[in-house]
């Protein structure tokens, strides 16, 4: 969630609904805080590591463990824990390869929750994984929550990783022009 209009979007929101929103930047944390306390709200926030991906997220537990201790003291924000995407390893078709990194990327983002719990902070949910993933990150008893989401209807791409999952959905479509 970035800039004033999605900001101010998503806290309004807020005042009908839960809204848990994931973060990695200093300032943004801080735009986020202010628009909660102008509208009277309380966002749930998880800090985001970059487990491999170099996507999104702070890139060390030093920045997690730094960033959640501010979000922790910001006004309008509760802290709930860490979040780690790990969508450079969903495709990886050969298993044991997508197994090492999996589990690599997981025991990163595991032993950043440890961190922050270990200086005091809330971590209530730890979010990885993936569709491609799930079972490997079902080896770690920490991460609680998985997003696996692709999983429900299973595009072509998942259907090479042999995942106990169907497709559920096709579409039936010709080009006319």
């Amino acid at each position: 969630m970035v800039g004033e209009a999605a900001i101010r979007r998503t806290v309004n929101l807020a005042r009908h609904a839960r809204i848990m929103v994931i973060v990695d930047d200093l300032e943004n944390v801080r735009q986020i805080s202010v628009a909660a306390r102008q509208y009277g709200v309380v966002l749930d926030v998880l800090v985001d590591l970059d487990v491999g991906q170099v996507r999104c997220g702070v890139r060390s537990i030093e920045q997690v463990v730094e960033l959640a201790r501010i979000v922790d003291k910001l006004p309008g924000l509760s802290l709930r824990g860490v979040f780690g995407y790990e969508g450079h390893v969903q495709f990886i078709t050969d298993r044991e390869e997508r197994t090492r990194r999996g589990r690599a990327a997981n025991t990163l983002l595991v032993q950043a929750a440890r961190a922050v719990a270990g200086v005091g902070l809330n971590v209530d949910i730890v979010s990885g994984a993936g569709t491609g993933t799930y079972d490997i990150a079902a080896e770690f008893p920490e991460i609680t929550e998985f997003q696996a989401g692709s999983y429900i209807f299973m595009d072509g791409t998942y259907q090479k990783l042999e995942l106990p999952f169907e497709q559920s959905l096709t579409v039936l479509s010709m080009v006319v022009s």
